[in-house]
């Protein structure tokens, strides 16, 4: 339905199109059953809009942070792991979670991610005291601080 009265009859990203395109949006919970190979959706949390009341001052991605958080009780009883979309890899979706829930987060790093080694020699003492060091480069990791957690065929996990 998509008639000029729909409610929250918006503007959103169509991947497929790889646009914008007129119509409504939903964002999908589901419980994945590993031995199943399968997900058995949850509930669908339609996406405003326009977002508006308590969520004014939101983003997009805060406002799935906040759904979230508020369903992370009912969520707990499934499991304590979070599995989201390389799209909610940003540091307002992540944080939120980190800091209000004990869920733990599985994601794909998005493509522009920026991962830096944190300094650890030792601070000249002059000027503002460096936080981060070089970039980290996925394709050539620094084994000496990435430890290797899994290895098979498929994969290699640090």
């Amino acid at each position: 339905k998509s008639g000029s009265k729909t409610p929250e009859l918006g503007m959103f990203y169509s991947g497929c199109a790889s646009r914008l395109k007129k119509g409504l949006e939903i964002g999908g919970i589901a419980a994945v059953d590993m031995n199943q190979h399968t997900a058995y959706h949850i509930e669908a949390v339609p996406t405003p809009a326009k977002l508006k009341g308590d969520y004014e001052d939101m983003t997009l991605v805060d406002y799935y942070a906040s759904v979230i958080i508020e369903r992370a009780t009912s969520l707990y009883n499934l499991s304590d792991v979070l599995v989201v979309d390389d799209y909610f890899s940003k540091s307002n979706f992540i944080n939120p979670l980190c800091e209000q829930t004990e869920l733990t987060i599985v994601s794909r790093l998005r493509g522009e991610a920026n991962l830096r080694y944190l300094y650890k020699k030792k601070q000249s003492g002059l000027g503002r005291p460096k936080k981060y060091a070089n970039k980290v480069n996925v394709r050539q990791i620094d084994k000496r601080i990435f430890k290797m957690e899994h290895s098979d065929e498929d994969m290699i996990i640090y």
